[in-house]
């Protein structure tokens, strides 16, 4: 099963009325556009947790996979001391132009009980 965007997503370009289907994304909140926390959560983050965490992800990128925070754990990347820095990581990626959005999908980690997980891939497969 494939999940498209949340209507009004704030990182999705196109009309929202293409893109809703109705089912698991009708409880998704809208996400804000800015969230001076979470820049402040990437600019305190672990250097090394960073670093790992954003090569494991500019490496799926450029391989033009769709990916979640659930497959950089699964190429080793550590969990952060914060859930929220994931969040931050991939929006810092997607304002550089580095990820595109394009879904949601359960999460397949035991500790995440099936909550949902943004789906990314890299913005030169995406185009």
């Amino acid at each position: 099963m494939t999940y498209r965007p949340y209507p009004f997503d704030p990182y999705v370009e196109t009309d929202p009325a293409e893109l809703y289907t109705g089912d698991l994304l009708s409880i998704v909140p809208d996400s804000p556009t800015y969230d001076p926390v979470a820049s402040d959560l990437m600019a305190n983050a672990d250097e090394w947790w960073k670093s790992c965490a954003e090569k494991a992800a500019r490496q799926l990128a450029s391989d033009g996979v769709e990916f979640t925070a659930d497959d950089l754990t699964e190429m080793g990347v550590e969990d952060p001391d914060h859930p929220s820095r994931w969040g931050s990581l991939f929006s810092a990626l997607k304002r550089d132009g580095v990820i595109t959005p394009v879904g949601y999908r359960p999460s397949t980690r035991k500790s995440r009980n099936g909550g949902v997980c943004r789906v990314w891939i890299g913005s030169k497969a995406a185009a």
